[in-house]
């Protein structure tokens, strides 16, 4: 639990940002803390001769560390790893029959062994809609796109968040111009999926924001560097 953490959290549209722009904007700390999650990915997990498609979240290595998702066992990912993976309570009891020993227990995913770091609570769900319960989490590729949640710092409101959020845009704006100004693009609204995520142990609220362009696969998400 982070002490004095605002009290507001935000969400906005469905749109995701390529992970090399998430990686700008959390060094640049606009924000008390910025991770990233994507809910529509799948692998392939071989367990034996056998292969079934399982849906994950990909997120980034500091996620669970900035939302303080609540675990059942073990720990979430961390920063630099990429080799780890936390189940859900559903997928450790179905699927690998509650094995008490399942944390360091290796899964093939998509061909690579990873280590099982963590079980989720038995009613986890996520923040995005109305919420679901994934059957694993893993560490997004660098190649890939997230959605973004940030961690408010104490007294922030929705606006103070939206000025940040622009006026990084605008800096992005001056180094790489393009047709339609992305700073019109972003925008900052209440996140109603905050205490799905939480229920089950009370700490810091996220703040969960994101740009609502024309063309998503051309997004350069707030590239935001030391001078904002």
């Amino acid at each position: 639990v982070t002490a004095g953490v605002s009290r507001h959290h935000f969400s906005g549209g469905m749109s995701h940002a390529p992970m090399k722009d998430f990686e700008f904007l959390r060094d640049a700390r606009v924000f008390d803390g910025l991770a990233g999650e994507n809910e529509e990915a799948q692998v392939n997990w071989r367990a034996g001769d056998v292969t079934s498609r399982v849906h994950v979240v990909q997120v980034t290595d500091n996620f669970f560390d900035v939302t303080g998702t609540p675990l059942a066992m073990g720990r979430g990912i961390q920063a630099g790893e990429s080799d780890t993976v936390v189940l859900s309570w559903r997928f450790w009891q179905r699927r690998l029959g509650g094995d008490p020993d399942v944390l360091g227990r290796k899964l093939v995913l998509d061909g690579r062994p990873l280590t099982v770091a963590g079980v989720l609570t038995k009613g986890h769900r996520t923040m995005i809609g109305r919420g679901f319960a994934p059957e694993m989490y893993v560490r997004a590729p660098a190649n890939g796109s997230v959605t973004l949640y940030a961690r408010v710092a104490p007294g922030m409101t929705k606006a103070v968040a939206q000025s940040r959020i622009t006026a990084a845009a605008q800096v992005l704006d001056g180094i790489d111009p393009k047709p339609h100004p992305r700073a019109s693009y972003i925008k900052v609204s209440d996140a109603g999926g905050l205490g799905r995520l939480t229920s089950e142990a009370g700490f810091m609220p996220v703040a969960m924001f994101f740009a609502m362009l024309m063309t998503v696969v051309t997004l350069v998400l707030l590239i935001a560097c030391a001078n904002v």
